[in-house]
């Protein structure tokens, strides 16, 4: 889907389902994190990142720009909210 569109005035955003988590119901896997890494390196134009931060996906993407950005993840269940501090990353080829 990339190849269609890319230009090197194309920003792609992807916000891929994240690593260990369900997914919201997509079946993606770390394979697919991998094939994600390799057609990025190879597009013309420029891309952003977010998902969360694993050891797996700071492997998988290394070859880009990584920025740590420390969140707050509210979680919601019957009217019950909990926070969790986390760290996501941002990933970018420039």
């Amino acid at each position: 889907m990339l190849a269609r569109y890319d230009d090197p005035r194309t920003l792609f955003y992807l916000d891929p389902p994240y690593d260990q988590t369900e997914g919201y119901g997509i079946d993606f896997g770390r394979s697919d994190y991998v094939a994600m890494a390799e057609q990025l390196a190879t597009i013309r134009g420029q891309f952003i990142l977010s998902i969360n931060a694993t050891d797996f996906i700071r492997e998988t993407f290394a070859a880009f720009a990584i920025e740590e950005i420390a969140t707050t993840w509210t979680l919601g269940a019957r009217n019950v909210a909990t926070q969790q501090r986390v760290t996501e990353l941002i990933i970018c080829n420039r």
